[in-house]
């Protein structure tokens, strides 16, 4: 099934994943194969020991096995042995496991939605982003505690453009990073100034 995976090394971007079959972290000089269907990484001989991709539903994963007992032969088998045998569970269709906590997730999506891991061949989110909550109110909060109530706009613009930035870090769908920053640095702008101004005024009503 080499016409159905990408062989090539891991590779330091997607080193320290999870083989989608072993569930072992993948070191960056070992093979792989990638999945030329839903992106699943492998190790290269997991994916030839297993046939194919563990990816739930994929088009590439391992066909039915030959060798595979007949219904009747289960039948038999259970009678002889005394004990049910357990079957299975189907694959879902137009699912992949996420390349990071193995969670089933659909064909098209980028991101996981359990643990926010690219679900992509090359490792990079493609799609749409939104910009993160809390990053624009951070800048126009910072930027009006300039003038006005930094003591209040000038904490409130921290808070809300360190979550935006964590929030940004941990979700690649999410955009706004420029004003998040903005915001955090200029809301300390806005309290350092009002200290200097504050006990400039004391220090002059003092004289």
């Amino acid at each position: 099934m080499s016409e159905a995976a990408e062989r090539a090394k891991v590779g330091e971007e997607r080193a320290g994943r999870a083989c989608a079959w072993c569930k072992a972290a993948l070191g960056a000089e070992e093979d792989a194969a990638i999945c030329a269907e839903c992106g699943v990484i492998h190790h290269e001989t997991c994916w030839d020991g297993q046939l194919g991709c563990a990816g739930a539903g994929c088009f590439n994963a391992p066909l039915k096995r030959l060798d595979a007992p007949e219904p009747g032969q289960a039948t038999a088998g259970k009678a002889k042995s005394g004990k049910p045998k357990t079957s299975k569970p189907k694959r879902r269709a137009n699912v992949k496991l996420c390349v990071d906590c193995a969670a089933e997730m659909p064909l098209d999506e980028q991101i996981c939605d359990e643990c926010n891991a690219i679900n992509t061949p090359d490792g990079l989110y493609h799609g749409p982003k939104i910009t993160a909550p809390g990053a624009s109110e951070a800048l126009v909060m910072s930027l009006v505690g300039i003038f006005l109530c930094a003591p209040i706009l000038g904490p409130m613009a921290i808070s809300r453009g360190l979550k935006a930035r964590e929030a940004i870090s941990k979700d690649p769908r999410l955009s706004g990073g420029g004003m998040a920053t903005a915001g955090l640095v200029i809301g300390i702008l806005s309290l350092v100034l009002w200290v200097v101004g504050y006990f400039g005024k004391a220090a002059g009503l003092g004289k």
